[in-house]
Order: C-alpha cells, then structure tokens, then sequence
C-alpha cells in the first residue's frame, strides 16, 4: 500500500517530516505552507534532490477538496489552535497525525472532546506523536514500568541543547532575553517553556491507572554565567540562555511523578550533562538513560521518525482521538 498524504507545514520540521515521508515510499499529494514557499515545488522546498509534481499552496480551506489516506500537520502545538487547522481534513475523510505538543495527550483540554466526537463522526482517526512529548519523556518511562509489580515514583529529566533551533522555540524559551524581560515575558505568556510538560505527566499517571490531584509547575530561567554560542544565536553572560521547567503530578498530596526539562543553548558550555534520564522507584527501582537524542537536531530526527513510522499503524486504527496508549508502539518502517 502506498499512503497519499497532505503535508500541511514545511518549516524546519515539517519539511524533515515530508523528506521522511517521501523517502519510506509515501506520496504527497497536496502541500500547505508559509508564503516564502508558494508556488514551489514540495520536493525541492523539502530537499529530495528532484521535482514531486506538487505545488504548495497557501490557501489551507483547499485541502476539504483533496483526497488523501492521511494529512500531516506541523504548524502549531495548541490544541485552542490546531482544532480549527484540522476540522476541514477530518471532514475531507482524512485521517491526522501531528507533533503538536498538545495533541499527544489532549484529554486535559477542551477542545479534545470535540475532536473526538468529529472524528467519529467522519470515521477518521487523529493522533499526535514526537520525542518531547509523545516519546522519550513519556511513552518510555511508561512502558518501563511494565516490569514493575509497584510503582511508588517516577522522575522524568531531560537536557537537551537548543543550539540547533531559531526562530519561535528560542522565543518560546525566551533564550537571548535579560532576566527582568524574561519575566515580563513571562507574565505576558511569551515566554512558555514546554508547554506540554501537563500533558505528558498526566499521559504517564493515565498509563499507571492513576488520578492525579493536580499538577504544579514553575518555570525558570536559566542564567548564562559564561557566554554561549548556538548556531544561530549567541547569549551573553548573564542573560538567558534557556529555560528550566518543572511539573510534578500530586496525588493524596505526594508527587508521585515528576518532570524536569532543562532546555538551552550550548550547556555544554557550563559543564551540564545533556540526555534523558528515568528513575522509577518501586518494585524494582529502575534507573535509565538515553543518549542521542538530546540536541534539536536529534530531537528533529526523533520526532519525524514517530510521526512517519506512525503513518500506517493511524491509517489502519480505530476512529476517534487516540493517545499511544490506545496503539502498539510504532517501529521503525523499513521498505525496500
């Protein structure tokens, strides 16, 4: 089977998605993007090497009259936001997959209700998937806790370098600001860290069965005592460098889960250790680490592997709003 898919988004992620895509076989038969782009071929803006006979289009209401098995979104992470984004290729027949960092664990939002009614509704399924989140920093430790006969614990840390970003992720973090205008920022909601940090602590205690009281969480920034470097900015000391952010799910007043991400530009450059690490304390404790993954091109690379490896098993699931505890874990597709 060759999956037709719709790529809507082919900024620096996207377009790493459509090359993947491409490669494994699948074909794009409608593309979406930013102005910059209009009226270019999708196989040369993503860089195939060759033409795909697909122009991209800036005019997003088109894709209700296109058919396709699937339409894969890289434009935005909120939910609030993505809903209206999707509703005309739901209602297309297409099915959708996303990295957007609400949509791997939508339930604590809104908007997830409806998605999920209209997906039915049009017999599609929608489901969202990357590294952070919808990977390393919650489907891991998860599945890790497998083989425990309890858990009491979990502590999720991840550092990872942001060198490799530009653009909205450095805003996002507010890397580059002074500390008073970091928290102006912050006030104003400009500066968010990971906002998925909610979703993923609750996707966790979902898998365990648990009911959380309620998440607490605290935003940072991380102060550069040495000046650093990325490949497309560079942070004096004492401004900000990134952004440390902590979520820790409570229940009968105990966190039980715990989430750290320590996100910056060149933290090598203090000595900080970067990689995912996992403590799971319970029977038995489980201590891990992943490696290789934790600078954004990595994290780019695991994210497109997801949502394209993904492809397939979405097509074939159940229709409704899925998380990836209601699939299989999606290995990597080979084809020759």
């Amino acid at each position: 089977m060759t999956e037709r898919v719709v790529v809507v988004g082919v900024g620096s992620t996207g377009s790493i998605i459509a090359k993947l895509a491409t490669e494994k076989g699948m074909e794009i038969v409608g593309a979406f993007g930013q102005e910059r782009h209009l009226g270019e071929d999708i196989g040369e803006v993503i860089g195939f090497g060759k033409k795909l006979g697909v122009l991209i289009s800036g005019q997003l209401a088109k894709i209700s009259e296109m058919s396709a098995d699937i339409a894969i979104y890289s434009t935005v992470s909120r939910l609030k936001d993505l809903y209206p984004q999707i509703l005309p290729a739901i209602k297309a027949g297409m099915n959708i997959i996303s990295p957007a960092d609400e949509l791997t664990y939508p339930w604590i939002h809104p908007e997830a209700k409806d998605i999920d009614q209209v997906a039915k509704e049009f017999n599609v399924t929608v489901f969202g998937t990357g590294s952070n989140p919808g990977f390393l920093t919650d489907v891991l430790p998860a599945v890790f806790t497998g083989g425990c006969h309890e858990v009491t614990e979990i502590k999720v840390k991840r550092v990872v370098d942001f060198s490799f970003y530009r653009g909205s992720v450095p805003k996002q973090y507010g890397i580059g600001l002074s500390r008073k205008d970091w928290e102006e920022a912050r006030k104003k909601g400009e500066v968010a860290g990971h906002i998925a940090a909610p979703g993923l602590v609750n996707y966790i205690a979902d898998c365990l069965g648990l009911k959380l009281d309620k998440v607490n969480e605290r935003v940072e920034p991380i102060i550069a005592r040495v000046p650093r470097a990325g490949r497309y900015m560079k942070v004096d000391s004492g401004r900000v460098a990134g952004t440390l952010h902590l979520a820790h799910g409570v229940k009968d007043g105990k966190e039980v889960i715990v989430f750290e991400m320590n996100a910056s530009i060149q933290p090598e450059a203090e000595s900080v250790q970067t990689g995912n690490f996992w403590t799971i304390k319970g029977k038995p404790s489980i201590e891990v680490s992943v490696k290789g993954t934790e600078t954004g091109e990595e994290s780019a690379c695991v994210t497109s592997a997801r949502v394209v490896n993904s492809i397939p098993m979405v097509i074939r699931s159940k229709p409704g709003l899925l998380t990836q505890k209601d699939l299989p874990l999606a290995a990597c597709m080979m084809r020759e």
